[in-house]
């Protein structure tokens, strides 16, 4: 999934993430991604995935790595299809 993400991601930030890891936080230094980017990242994934994440992730600071955001979106995926 995360190989999933990270084009989706790339294509919205207009950044090359081809050294990102799994469990990096997206707003670190080294990628200088902003939250109007991250916000239209979790937007697209909703509106692809037909997922919503709760707001307690989103507060969470280490909800934000493609780890972290992969996992849920797949846990949000299979409650769905219960």
């Amino acid at each position: 999934m995360v190989e999933e993400l990270k084009p989706m991601l790339e294509n919205i930030s207009g950044k090359k993430l081809d050294e990102l890891c799994d469990d990096e936080c997206l707003f670190s230094r080294k990628y200088a991604m902003n939250a109007r980017d991250i916000v239209y990242f979790l937007v697209e994934i909703e509106e692809r995935y037909g997922v919503v994440f709760d707001k307690e992730k989103i507060n969470n600071p280490d909800f934000f790595t493609l780890k972290n955001i992969s996992n849920e979106l797949l846990a949000k995926r299979e409650l769905k299809n219960c």
